[in-house]
């Protein structure tokens, strides 16, 4: 049986470039026993999780029951806007023994022109960046500039650590986008050091464009780190390490060690 499904969903031409094999060797032959469709199924369900937060459904029936793909891919969506409606709406804080949710909290600002994902994104960075970066509450901003910038971060912290949220959804090419935010911050600010949330479909899509932008901008001293979210352990994690199990997991898809 050869596996022809991969090819809808990943680039195969920078998939290529991160192997020596030859191409036709991405697609999988193997014989259709229980255990090795079993293993394809898994292998399957670890590489789709990987463009929706490493969300893992395990309730869904496409995720139970599915095959392809696309059951996976679905499932996967599903539940990555599930899970980031959920944080939107009940994701806290916890300051002299008092909750606050952070969607509430007046010191947490939207704009009006801000989508729904990038709200969600937004409540789910604040989260991270308090419980998990042991960041405090009074040392954080939200749609405010610094005292020694006239440029505004979706957040910034202790004055001196911006992070920006993209979803580059209606504001054209993603590679585009980033080199003109990364301007911006290089006009007018002193900042080293930028930290840029992207989706994990970005992520895994733009790749090798942002990491290029990354060594780029290091040569000029300036520090771009693009993150994207685990949903699975409720954090950030860098696109390099999402890039690392994407790969292992395409490697061990078009392996020969299929029994």
């Amino acid at each position: 049986m050869i596996i022809q499904e991969l090819e809808l969903i990943t680039d195969v031409e920078s998939l290529k470039q991160e192997s020596d094999e030859p191409i036709r060797e991405i697609i999988p032959k193997f014989e259709e026993t229980e255990k090795n469709l079993e293993k394809l199924k898994s292998i399957k369900r670890r590489i789709t999780s990987y463009f929706w937060g490493l969300v893992e459904p395990i309730t869904d029936k496409h995720w139970i029951n599915g095959k392809t793909f696309d059951d996976f891919f679905c499932a996967c969506e599903r539940d990555y806007r599930k899970k980031l409606r959920r944080i939107f709406k009940k994701a806290f804080i916890t300051i002299n023994n008092e909750k606050i949710i952070l969607k509430n909290d007046k010191k947490v600002k939207f704009d009006l022109s801000e989508g729904k994902l990038h709200r969600r994104m937004k409540v789910f960075v604040l989260e991270h960046l308090i419980n998990n970066e042991n960041n405090e509450w009074k040392n954080i901003k939200v749609e405010e500039k610094g005292t020694t910038s006239e440029v505004i971060p979706d957040i910034l912290i202790n004055e001196v650590e911006p992070y920006e949220i993209e979803t580059f959804y209606g504001r054209g090419d993603p590679e585009e986008r980033i080199i003109e935010l990364i301007k911006k911050y290089q006009n007018k600010t002193d900042f080293s050091r930028i930290r840029i949330i992207i989706t994990n479909l970005d992520a895994i899509l733009w790749n090798k464009e942002f990491l290029r932008i990354n060594n780029e901008k290091r040569k000029e001293n300036i520090e771009v780190e693009f993150l994207t979210l685990d949903l699975k352990n409720n954090k950030l994690i860098n696109i390099r390490k999402l890039k690392s199990l994407f790969l292992k997991d395409i490697k061990d898809f078009s392996s020969n060690k299929w029994n």
